[in-house]
C-alpha cells in the first residue's frame, strides 16, 4: 500500500527555539561542546561513518563517543548497514573487522545495525544527534552533515574549511520529543540481515528503549514540525508521542515530499534552495508554477555531480524512456524564466577558466519568502522524497529564524551580504550570473555563487 502523501506522523508544535548551523567546522564545534555538557545520554544515527574521520580539534569521533560513555551516559549509536552497497568505505557496516576495532578500542557505549537487506540501492539515510532526550532541555540536532571524506571524483576548493557546504539545525522545545520518537523507532526495530552483527556490546546493554511519555517545555516562539520519509513496511505501528495523534507508519510516509510541494506553492517573492540534488520532478514543476506567479528562485548545488547524477543524465540524452529523463527537461525549462538561476559555488581566489576551486553542495536546505525553512537529510530526488530511502527533516515557520537561516547561508556567500530575504535571493541571482560572465573572460569575481547553465546541468 503506498502512503497517503499528506498525511504526517507528527504534528506542527509551537513554542520551539532553533538556530541553523552552516559549515562543518562551526557545527561540529558546537556538537562538541553539547557532548561535553550532556548529563544523561548522546543518541545518534548516520548513515556514513568513516573509521577516521576527526573532529575540528583534530580527535577521533570515537574518543568523543567514549569520553561520553565513561562518564556514565548512555551513548548509543544506530549504524547504517547495507551488504550490497557498492562502496563500503564510508559505512560502519558491522564486518569482523568492524567489531574488531570496537573491542581494539575498548568501545563500552551502545550500537545497533539497521540493515537494508538485500536492497543495495536502499539506504537509512538520517542524520541525527540526541543529547539528554528525556530531559526538560533536550536538544536535536538534524541536518545532512555526515562523518566522511569526499568522493574522490569531487575535486574541491583548497581555501575553503571543509571543501564542501553543509547545514544542520539544532532543535529546542516540545517539537524534540518527535526526533527522540523517530530514533527509538528505528532503535527498536532496527532489521538485520543474515550476516548482521549481534548489538554491541551485548543485547542486554543495548537493550530496546522506551518510548517518550512527556513534552519538553516550550522556550522559544518558532512552530516546528518534524517530517519524514519511510518506505512501507519497513516499521510497525506503534504508540505516538504525547500531543500526536496514532500513525500508520507500516503504510510508509512522504510528509518531506509534501511540505516541499505545499510551501513552494504557497511561494510570493522567494525560493532559496540548496541541495546536492539537482530536483525531483514534481518539485521542479511546482518551482515552475511559482516563477510564473513571478517568484525568483535561487537554487544552489554542486559544479560537479555526484557520479550518479552524472550517469542519469547520460542515460536521459539517449533514452526517451530514461527514468530521469523528465526530470532533466523540467530542470532546463526553468532556465528560460529570467527569474530563475541555478548556481554552484567556486572560490574566488582562483579566476581561472580551467581551474575548478569548486566548494561542494552538501546540504539540504530550503527558505521561502523568509518565513518557512527546512534543513535535514533529504535530497531532491525521488528515493528521498518519494518513499524509498529512511529520511528526515525539520521544517519551521517563523520569519525571525527563516530570515536569519538565510542570512547565515546566502550572507556567506555574498561575502556577507545582509538585508530582507527578496534584496539576498535579487542580490544571489545577480552576482551569480555576473560571476559567470567575469569567469568566462577570465576575470577574478567576489564571493561563491557561479550561475550554471540548467539544460547543461550534469553534461557528459
Amino acid at each position: 500500500m503506498s502512503p497517503d502523501p499528506t498525511a504526517a506522523a507528527y504534528p506542527r508544535r509551537p513554542g520551539n527555539l532553533v538556530q541553523l548551523w552552516a559549515g562543518e567546522g562551526p557545527f561540529f564545534s558546537r556538537l562538541s561542546r553539547a557532548m561535553e555538557q550532556a548529563r544523561r545520554a548522546v543518541w545518534l544515527t548516520c548513515s556514513f561513518f568513516h573509521r577516521d574521520w576527526r573532529l575540528p580539534d583534530g580527535s577521533l569521533w570515537w574518543d568523543a563517543l567514549q569520553q561520553a560513555a565513561d562518564r556514565g551516559l548512555d551513548v548509543r549509536v544506530l549504524f547504517w548497514r547495507n551488504p550490497g552497497f557498492f562502496s563500503g568505505q564510508n559505512i560502519f557496516q558491522g564486518t569482523p573487522e568492524d567489531l574488531a576495532f570496537l573491542r581494539g578500542r575498548g568501545a563500552t557505549f551502545r550500537a545497533r545495525w539497521d540493515s537494508s537487506g538485500s536492497d543495495e540501492h536502499h539506504c537509512h539515510h538520517q542524520k541525527l544527534w540526541l543529547i539528554d532526550p528525556d530531559q526538560d532541555d533536550a536538544i536535536a540536532f538534524v541536518g545532512g552533515m555526515v562523518k566522511t571524506r569526499l568522493d574522490t571524483h569531487v575535486r574541491v576548493a583548497a581555501g575553503h574549511p571543509e571543501g564542501r557546504h553543509d547545514a544542520t539545525l539544532e532543535l529546542r522545545g516540545p517539537a524534540v520529543v518527535d526526533v527522540v520518537h523517530g530514533f527509538v523507532q528505528r532503535w527498536n526495530e532496527a532489521a538485520p540481515d543474515p550476516s548482521s552483527p549481534p548489538p554491541w556490546p551485548d543485547a542486554q546493554a543495548a537493550g530496546p528503549l522506551p518510548w517518550p511519555s512527556s513534552l519538553p517545555p516550550a522556550c522559544g516562539a518558532t512552530e516546528v514540525q518534524v517530517l519524514r520519509t519511510v518506505r512501507p513496511g519497513i516499521y510497525r505501528r506503534h504508540p505516538p508521542p504525547p500531543g500526536a495523534l496514532p500513525f500508520a507508519i507500516e503504510q510508509g510516509e512522504a510528509s518531506i515530499w509534501r511540505a516541499y510541494l505545499d510551501e513552494i506553492d504557497r511561494s510570493r517573492e522567494t525560493v532559496y534552495l540548496e541541495n546536492q540534488h539537482p530536483g525531483e520532478l514534481r518539485v521542479l514543476e511546482a518551482l515552475e508554477r511559482a516563477l510564473g506567479r513571478g517568484v525568483r528562485v535561487l537554487f544552489v548545488v554542486p559544479s560537479q555531480p555526484m557520479a550518479a547524477i552524472l550517469r542519469e543524465k547520460a542515460r536521459a540524452l539517449l533514452d526517451p524512456g530514461a527514468r530521469y529523463r523528465a526530470t532533466f527537461e523540467a530542470l532546463a525549462r526553468l532556465g528560460a524564466h529570467p527569474n530563475f538561476c541555478l548556481a554552484s559555488l567556486i572560490h574566488s581566489f582562483s579566476p581561472a577558466v580551467e581551474s575548478r576551486e569548486d566548494i561542494y553542495v552538501h546540504a539540504k536546505t530550503c527558505v521561502i519568502d523568509g518565513a518557512w525553512m527546512t534543513c535535514g537529510s533529504a535530497n531532491l530526488v525521488d528515493l528521498s522524497l518519494w518513499p524509498d530511502h529512511t529520511e528526515l527533516n525539520v521544517a519551521c515557520w517563523g520569519q525571525r529564524e527563516a530570515s536569519a537561516a538565510l542570512e547565515s547561508l546566502l550572507g556567506a556567500h555574498l561575502s556577507g551580504a545582509r538585508g530582507t530575504h527578496r534584496h539576498l535571493v535579487e542580490a544571489g541571482i545577480e552576482a551569480a550570473r555576473r560571476n559567470a560572465a567575469l569567469r568566462a573572460r577570465g576575470e577574478p569575481w567576489t564571493g561563491t555563487l557561479m550561475a550554471l547553465d540548467p539544460a547543461r546541468y550534469a553534461d557528459p
